[in-house]
């Protein structure tokens, strides 16, 4: 139609709204076709139309006029536009485009009339691409954040509830389902993702163990391998929110569909858990592996003599404790925080539910260096500057001093720390409180297996004062001489020269804590006199150094740049001694 024709039109549709005042919402159609609008054949077609239809009386008779009238038009141009048109007009009605027009669209689309073939299949491309369009916006916004969760739920109830479907392609298509929730999690906002991953977890642990699980108790091999090949895959996946969700999945896997995989799948949470230059910020996927693997040992059992592919046994229990104690190392900080917090807190869960298993099955597969190690590192969590990752450290470690059923082998000095931590309190002593839990905590310095642990918690923790730890500074001496009088004796002892090797490789270390371990010693040191006395006071291995590192040129002078830095921090948040 020709400019004059549409104009024509537009003033024959406003003189009856005005005469007669029988059209439907006719001011606000003509307020948006007004003459000048209309004059633009392109706009009335992909964009006047569409708000026209938005109206419920006008939708379905503009979508049958393009579709009887336009789409075999003898001029292409209105062929094209008529199609996006329909294009756009998508999803003011989908159901009638899915279930009316396609249909009528179809037969067309092989008729003997060339223009309306043309404009057939143009329009049902441009319709297909509507409906699919709008399908991934309602899975991947609001309605996919409700309905994912919703539909996973019903694919674990009618799991549980052992609805007939076992060989049903349905199962193929549930299982589409959950495995794709898990890939779209990168979509989701952060609000409802943690609530789709449990949710499509939650299904898949129930479609498995109801409809992947033969007479025999088995798993079909083929299938198997495919699953578990797959899910450790994506492991290794770019995003962060999609290693995440599979590795949760992993962890939820029956016993039938890990047997004999189990060395795979550990060896892929594992990965997971390594910190990477490109995914060092990634500290969701690491805490949900640490999560994972805990999963897999309880699922999996123990058997000392077992198989390492059936069994946590004799094999693969120094790997799994290596990759749990690797997680409570993490501090890993970024624009949210201390990140970190958040991977060192599942494995200090996992470490506990490990070592339970073990003790209440093969306590002998747990030895002395490895339960040192995790007491030990126990022990310095439980002098976290956080409150929430201190309380959940200080559990972890009475938990497993007090466990007696039976106790926990080779705990280093287990008598004293009975006496610092009576049984009777294991279940009052307030952790989230600095002023109760620091008094216990200087207490181990103590005790030489705990010293260095003990005190790197400590000298961090003070020199990354938060309000607690400020206030808890002033009573950490527990009756007793104060922890910064307890860091200048040991930090000057020449019976302590281990302790202070140990902790000038954390003050050299260029990434993990050195601003924070810094102020602390500076606390130690600061009522000494000047900054090169309070230098004289770190450890021994940190003075006279001269040669250069690459990169960080004079250690001297990168002491004294962040012993500066440090002191001025502590000056800034009005500490002293």
């Amino acid at each position: 139609m020709s400019r004059l024709n549409f104009c024509c039109l537009q003033a024959a549709f406003q003189e009856n709204v005005g005469r007669q005042g029988t059209f439907p919402h006719g001011i606000d159609i003509l307020t948006a076709a007004d003459y000048f609008a209309v004059g633009n054949r392109v706009n009335c077609y992909l964009t006047i139309s569409v708000y026209i239809a938005g109206f419920a009386e006008y939708t379905q008779p503009m979508i049958d006029h393009l579709v009887n009238m336009k789409i075999n038009h003898w001029d292409s141009v209105i062929r094209e536009l008529s199609t996006k048109a329909l294009h756009n007009l998508t999803p003011r009605a989908p159901e009638y485009m899915a279930h009316v027009v396609l249909p009528r669209l179809l037969p067309l689309s092989v008729g003997t009339d060339l223009h309306t073939r043309h404009g057939a299949i143009l329009a049902c491309a441009e319709i297909t691409h509507a409906l699919c369009k709008l399908a991934e916006e309602n899975n991947r916004g609001l309605g996919g954040e409700l309905m994912r969760p919703a539909v996973c739920t019903l694919i674990e109830k009618l799991s549980l509830s052992k609805m007939p479907f076992r060989g049903d392609p349905i199962i193929g298509g549930w299982q589409w389902l959950i495995n794709d929730s898990l890939r779209s999690l990168p979509l989701v906002s952060s609000a409802a993702r943690q609530h789709v991953k449990e949710s499509a977890v939650s299904a898949m642990a129930a479609l498995c163990n109801e409809y992947y699980i033969n007479e025999k108790g088995e798993a079909d091999p083929a299938l198997q391998d495919e699953l578990v090949t797959q899910y450790v895959s994506e492991l290794q996946n770019t995003e962060e929110m999609i290693r995440s969700g599979f590795s949760r999945a992993l962890g939820a896997l029956p016993r039938f569909l890990l047997k004999g995989r189990l060395q795979q799948v550990l060896e892929g949470l594992k990965k997971v858990t390594l910190i990477s230059p490109a995914d060092v910020s990634f500290a969701e996927s690491r805490r949900d592996a640490l999560i994972a693997i805990a999963k897999v040992c309880q699922t999996m059992g123990v058997q000392g003599e077992g198989s390492q592919e059936e069994h946590v046994c004799k094999s693969n229990v120094t790997q799994i404790y290596a990759t749990l104690l690797n997680g409570v190392t993490d501090y890993t900080t970024d624009s949210r925080g201390d990140v970190g917090g958040w991977v060192r807190e599942a494995a200090m869960t996992s470490l506990m539910e490990v070592t339970l298993l073990l003790v209440q099955n093969e306590a002998e597969l747990i030895n002395a260096n490895i339960c040192k190690q995790m007491m030990c590192w126990l022990a310095q969590q439980s002098a976290e500057k956080i409150d929430k990752f201190r309380a959940h450290a200080g559990s972890v470690f009475l938990t497993l001093l007090h466990f007696d059923h039976p106790p926990v082998p080779h705990i280093p000095h287990r008598e004293e720390l009975e006496r610092i931590f009576p049984r009777s309190e294991k279940e009052t002593l307030n952790w989230n409180a600095a002023s109760e839990a620091f008094p216990r905590i200087t207490q181990l310095l103590g005790l030489p297996a705990y010293q260095y642990y003990v005190l790197l918690g400590l000298s961090v923790s003070v020199g990354g004062l938060t309000e607690t730890t400020k206030a808890g500074k002033k009573v950490v001496g527990g009756g007793q001489r104060s922890f910064v009088e307890r860091e200048q004796l040991l930090l000057g002892s020449q019976e302590e020269e281990v302790t202070n090797v140990r902790l000038a490789e954390m003050f050299l270390h260029p990434v993990a804590v050195p601003v924070p371990l810094l102020k602390g010693a500076a606390l130690a040191a600061w009522g000494q006199g000047s900054r090169r006395t309070g230098l004289c006071l770190l450890p021994p291995a940190l003075q006279g150094q001269e040669r250069s590192w690459p990169g960080w040129g004079s250690p001297a002078r990168w002491l004294l740049e962040r012993w500066d830095r440090g002191s001025r921090e502590l000056l800034s948040e009005g500490c002293s001694l």
